[in-house]
């Protein structure tokens, strides 16, 4: 009925974003407001993880 595998795979890869957005909070802001690629890659680890 569900793939199983498929789940899994979801959880793994929300539990590494979510990782992500935990490390990435340790860059001040200043430096992410001026980094494009940074704001870019925390944002994508934000909507991976909501």
């Amino acid at each position: 009925m569900y793939d199983q595998k498929g789940i899994i795979d979801h959880i793994q890869e929300l539990e590494l974003a979510i990782a992500d957005w935990k490390r990435y909070q340790q860059i001040p802001l200043d430096e992410f407001l001026k980094d494009r690629d940074k704001q870019n890659m925390i944002l994508h680890a934000l909507l991976i993880a909501t």
